[in-house]
């Protein structure tokens, strides 16, 4: 019987097309089916068929065509197919065909989703033309150079989504053959770059900023990498003499440095690059263009300069500075000498503590100079004089007139007293206000002899 042939879940459907056919009505004369082997293992089948009349009688004319091959093919086709699909719709990259007009015929999700525009609006639409304007040209020449089976590198353009917000994409493109190997248009892959464009676009401005900062800073500004100069300010270049900053690029940053100071100055170097941590203040020597030093004030750091470990140097020229300290240091010391070789006893007191006294001060009442000072003004004063030139002090103190030459007693060590002399003044230190007297020893008068 035919249906032995057949697979039992075919049997009804084939009997059903036999009987039909006999009878004359308009069946299909051509259908798959699939039939079954001696060996018990199913053959797909493509089945031609047609009525007949066979030894006088109606009949079947069946061709029968082994079509396993096929279906193996076909199914290996759409398992591609479902396949590409699920790798087209998966991936967060726009993916994109256009013919060789550049017209799109495919779109996948993605860019329908990020456009925020229906798949009809892109098909059929110049790929080119939704591009903003300053991105069309760069990118025609890339969809020319595809068309001609050129593999090109991506391109970064832009275009506007269906909300106004502009998108920025990296676009790249490669020629779609068809069969025969002719280019029908091309495939391409737009990927999403816009915080990696804010990204770029923060990092820019704030180099931008940096550099504008480097060349309008007073400070003199420079990097120095594998010990040499990679970069320096207009101010750093004036502060050695060098109307060109380009003039010092690429030379070798120890030799600006005076030998006294070299050793110290790779130390910090080194540790600057080590530990990447910013170096204390310190006070250096530079060598200018003419040969001679400066004193500067300098502060290095760590900085990543051509994506490699740099040093940033900040330097303040402190020649003036150094020259100021070095004039007050002398007058200090020259004013010194004119108190300690004074006649007279000079002491000077600040709330109530001898706070300065010469060597003669200190012998006038009895003490040495080590004793002396820090020792309360009270102790050296008569107790009987106490209160009244206490009570000059609060006067001056509250910013009153009060007597600056008098007389007073003074209570020497060994407890007896002296008739002195003072000429008094004040001066302000450090935000604190001193007395500073002049004295001599007196005859008795008047205790007040001057206001």
């Amino acid at each position: 019987n035919i249906a032995q042939l057949v697979h039992p879940s075919e049997q009804t459907e084939a009997l059903q097309r036999h009987r039909l056919r006999l009878r004359g009505e308009d069946i299909p004369k051509q259908y798959e089916t699939v039939f079954v082997r001696k060996d018990g293992r199913a053959i797909p089948v493509e089945v031609t068929g047609a009525r007949t009349v066979w030894r006088g009688e109606l009949a079947n004319l069946t061709i029968i065509r082994d079509i396993t091959k096929r279906k193996e093919t076909e199914a290996a086709l759409r398992a591609s197919e479902a396949f590409s699909r699920t790798l087209i719709e998966s991936t967060r990259d726009g993916i994109f065909c256009v013919d060789r007009q550049g017209r799109f015929t495919f779109v996948n999700d993605v860019i329908v989703r990020r456009s925020g525009r229906p798949r009809e609006w892109w098909l059929g639409r110049d790929h080119i033309a939704v591009l903003r304007p300053q991105d069309q040209a760069l990118v025609r020449r890339m969809f020319e150079s595809v068309l001609t089976g050129e593999v090109v590198p991506p391109v970064a353009a832009a275009y506007e989504t269906a909300r106004g917000q502009l998108l920025h994409i990296e676009l790249n493109e490669a020629p779609l053959f068809d069969d025969q190997g002719s280019v029908i248009g091309a495939m391409g892959i737009s990927r999403d770059i816009t915080e990696r464009q804010k990204t770029l676009e923060a990092l820019k401005e704030s180099e931008e900023r940096f550099r504008a900062l480097v060349q309008l800073s007073p400070d003199g500004i420079g990097v120095h990498q594998d010990g040499k100069i990679v970069m320096v300010n207009p101010a750093g270049a004036k502060l050695l003499g060098y109307d060109d900053p380009s003039e010092l690029i690429g030379q070798p940053v120890m030799e600006i440095v005076h030998p006294d100071d070299r050793e110290l100055v790779l130390s910090r170097i080194r540790q600057v690059l080590e530990q990447g941590k910013t170096g204390e203040l310190v006070e250096e020597r530079f060598r200018t263009k003419s040969g001679s030093y400066v004193w500067v004030e300098v502060i290095n750091g760590p900085i990543i300069w051509n994506n490699r470990p740099a040093v940033q140097v900040v330097v303040r020229d402190i020649t003036e500075k150094k020259e100021l300290l070095q004039r007050l240091a002398e007058d200090a010391a020259q004013t010194r000498t004119i108190i300690e070789s004074a006649p007279h006893a000079v002491g000077a007191e600040c709330e109530g503590r001898i706070a300065y006294a010469n060597r003669i001060f200190a012998e006038l009442f009895g003490y040495t100079l080590k004793e002396i000072i820090g020792m309360p003004v009270e102790q050296l004063i008569a107790p009987q004089d106490r209160e009244r030139l206490a009570g000059y002090t609060r006067e001056r103190l509250a910013g009153r007139p009060a007597p600056t030459h008098y007389t007073f007693q003074g209570l020497r060590r060994d407890g007896s007293t002296i008739d002195l002399e003072i000429y008094a003044g004040e001066y302000l230190l450090q935000g604190k206000k001193y007395t500073v007297g002049f004295l001599r020893k007196s005859g008795k008068g008047s205790p007040e002899l001057k206001p």
